[in-house]
């Protein structure tokens, strides 16, 4: 039942005015009527014009909104939690807000640090997840950057990998705050994620191979299936211009079965150092393509979905955004020289 004018309470009576005098209703709650507003408030329409049109000094819309509170001493305290770059010291704008909430409001607190964005005084990034490696792997990575590295033309290698989707998107690691001169740590890949659908991809330069889509767990057999249908019809045609075909180290690519397949098919294969994703470009050729799939969140009701979604961004990815990821190698390959065979940026 309705409130009557009398009883509704102080703060109903000012949501009321700010509506009206602002111009507008609750918005993002798709009120767009007074109807609607005596609907939402509980409250007869009769109450929502009589206090539309109010002229008491109650309602000055310059005594609503937030208490006043010392906006210099607020934006430096905000700014120093943005900024701060000790160990473990990086917050999420969820943490800087809880840390603030009895200096300002909400509001004020996100407006302080997207201008400090905009003005170069703080920056925010996502912490980056990298692999694991172990003394072996780093040496590995070393000699491949010295020695294996110089004696291929990228220009003329196929990427290639498998990649797992799921119907609802992974979370993803928080947006940190930070001077604009620190980087962020990186967070060591742990554990896997359950996966609905599993797709080959291949990329080179000037190329982009048809997805192929796995009906069955990804053994030495599904591989080769997938090299059969996708890979080798490429290497057939272009066998005089010296195509080479890079891959990492999963079980199934190195197995007897499968290395005797491209034996046997003239397929040259580039040997790739251990838990080293940054020196394969498919791997962002996934991540511009789960960006595309599940763009806002999105999430999907079954596989065929997801499967129609993955294929229509394949197909938006230009050889444009290939390409430059194949540019990127020269530098990959110094990055990993220059970190000593640690992980890289990329």
């Amino acid at each position: 039942m309705s409130s009557t004018s009398r009883d509704i309470p102080l703060v109903y009576k000012r949501a009321i005015q700010r509506a009206f005098v602002k111009g507008y209703y609750y918005k993002r709650a798709r009120i767009n009527s007074a109807e609607m507003l005596a609907e939402y408030l509980s409250i007869s329409q009769s109450t929502v014009f009589t206090y539309k049109s109010t002229d008491d000094d109650l309602f000055d819309l310059n005594k609503l909104g937030r208490k006043p509170f010392e906006e210099e001493r607020t934006k430096r305290r905000i700014l120093h939690l943005a900024r701060s770059s000790g160990e473990n010291s990086f917050l999420t704008q969820k943490e800087i807000i809880s840390q603030c909430s009895d200096l300002a409001s909400e509001y004020f607190i996100k407006k302080t640090l997207r201008d400090a964005l905009n003005d170069g005084v703080v920056s925010h990034n996502k912490q980056s997840i990298k692999p694991y490696l172990n003394s072996n792997q780093i040496d590995s990575r070393l000699l491949y950057a010295f020695f294996e590295s110089v004696k291929y033309d990228y220009n003329k290698v196929i990427f290639g990998d498998e990649k797992g989707f799921q119907l609802t998107p992974k979370p993803e690691t928080s947006m940190l705050y930070h001077a604009p001169d620190i980087d962020l740590p990186y967070i060591l890949k742990t554990g896997t994620n359950s996966k609905v659908l599993m797709v080959w991809g291949g990329v080179g330069m000037n190329t982009k191979l048809p997805l192929y889509f796995f009906n069955r767990s990804v053994d030495s057999y599904a591989h080769i299936s997938a090299m059969q249908t996708e890979l080798l019809p490429f290497m057939r045609r272009n066998q005089d211009q010296g195509w080479h075909y890079l891959q990492d180290n999963a079980p199934c690519h190195k197995s007897h079965h499968t290395i005797d397949f491209f034996k046997e098919n003239n397929i040259p294969l580039i040997p790739h150092p251990p838990s080293s994703p940054d020196l394969n470009i498919i791997e962002n050729v996934w991540a511009l393509l789960s960006h595309k799939v599940y763009h806002r969140n999105r999430s999907f009701q079954n596989v065929e979905q997801l499967k129609t979604a993955i294929i229509n961004a394949w197909n938006e990815i230009t050889i444009d955004e290939i390409n430059k990821f194949v540019e990127s190698m020269a530098n990959r390959i110094n990055a990993v020289v220059d970190a000593e065979g640690r992980q890289t940026k990329y």
